[in-house]
């Protein structure tokens, strides 16, 4: 898996951390601290729920061939949607569509990135 260190500026990964943080102090009510303890745990996991967004591109996992998903083997992320956790994507052929999150962790890793602020 690529990893954040290797996709985005040290700038960006920090606004980025610092946003994930801040969703999950609001969202779960939590403290500061456990809120990036947990955040920085779950990126060095991949997780897809945390880590997907607008700009991305994911891969399909070597173990998964064409043939048993029709999904497409490259997607780009457009934007992320929250109920439920999905993302709008757009593959290789330039069609969009939906694909729920834990979904997307399963078949897919995060490759590339073109961050913007």
């Amino acid at each position: 898996m690529t990893t954040l260190h290797q996709l985005l500026t040290p700038r960006a990964e920090a606004t980025f951390v610092h946003q994930r943080i801040g969703e999950l102090m609001i969202q779960d009510r939590l403290p500061a601290e456990q809120a990036g303890r947990i955040v920085r745990q779950r990126i060095e996991e991949g997780d897809s729920l945390l880590l997907a967004d607008a700009g991305q591109e994911w891969r399909l996992r070597p173990e998964y061939s064409p043939g048993t998903w029709t999904g497409g083997r490259r997607l780009q992320i457009q934007r992320r949607l929250s109920e439920p956790p999905a993302v709008v994507v757009l593959d290789a052929d330039g069609a969009e569509w939906e694909l729920s999150l834990p979904l997307l962790g399963e078949l897919y890793e995060l490759t590339s990135w073109r961050w913007s602020e």
